[in-house]
């Protein structure tokens, strides 16, 4: 009996840590689609002449840093 208590409450907790987790993935994806956006912006309106360019490395190193930011999180969830 005291093991099926043990683990209704350890199923509780890794629901509400999975929760956390997809909810801070999503607050993460939409910070970067911000940021990124208003770099796009910026870029264009500073570097017209080579904004292709200059787009694709921006949104390269944007991709690379919302990954890092999710493998960050993600271990400190789980810590």
């Amino acid at each position: 009996m005291g093991n099926e208590i043990l683990y209704h409450y350890i199923h509780e907790a890794d629901e509400i840590v999975v929760d956390q987790w997809l909810l801070i993935h999503d607050l993460i994806d939409v910070v970067v689609a911000v940021v990124a956006g208003v770099v796009v912006v910026v870029v264009h309106g500073v570097f017209a002449g080579v904004v292709d360019d200059v787009q694709l490395v921006a949104v390269e190193m944007i991709d690379e840093l919302r990954n890092n930011l999710k493998n960050i999180l993600f271990c400190l969830c789980f810590m």
